[in-house]
């Protein structure tokens, strides 16, 4: 036997019995749900240096959520789920490529064995360039002769930082 014009995503209620010489059979009940279609055009409306907000269009038939994956900067993956054809992903690292891949999912209430979804759809984006972040502090490093050795600067805090400059004793420079 075969259906035709079903509904993808859709949960069937299936009634079978066999008829024999004018005796029924007692009928057998199952579910089923056919896969979602898979989403497509998957578009970033906006790309900032840490965040990018996607949309695609939805699939055919019917559909209950969206799982959206991607791997963050360590290389783990982190899935989010969303009841709309669009999501807004935080905490990204600026100025780096990310894939992102869409599934739609079919039958999130109920038995997980009536759960559906569809082949996944990835998509590249790349987060904007950052800002470099503002001066809070500054404090002047030591800065003295160094006799034959030249200029030496030297930040004894706990990041010891240092440089040493060296130049001739007998000429007059100016730092900007």
């Amino acid at each position: 036997m075969t259906f035709t014009n079903l509904t993808p995503g859709r949960l069937y209620n299936i009634t079978l019995w066999t008829v024999s010489g004018g005796v029924t059979s007692a009928p057998l009940v199952r579910q089923d749900r056919l896969h979602p279609e898979s989403v497509s055009n998957i578009n970033a409306t906006e790309v900032k240096d840490t965040e990018i907000s996607l949309f695609w269009s939805p699939p055919k038939g019917d559909w209950d959520s969206f799982e959206v994956e991607y791997l963050d900067h360590s290389g783990r993956l982190l899935k989010n789920s969303t009841p709309s054809p669009s999501i807004t992903i935080g905490g990204l690292r600026p100025f780096r490529n990310y894939t992102f891949t869409v599934t739609s999912v079919s039958g999130t209430l109920g038995p997980a064995s009536l759960r559906r979804r569809s082949a996944p759809v990835s998509a590249v984006f790349q987060t904007r360039e950052s800002v470099p972040g503002s001066l809070n502090l500054f404090e002047p490093f030591e800065v003295r002769w160094g006799g034959g050795e030249g200029f030496q600067a030297h930040d004894d805090n706990e990041f010891n930082y240092g440089f040493s400059l060296f130049l001739p004793p007998s000429n007059l420079f100016f730092f900007f």
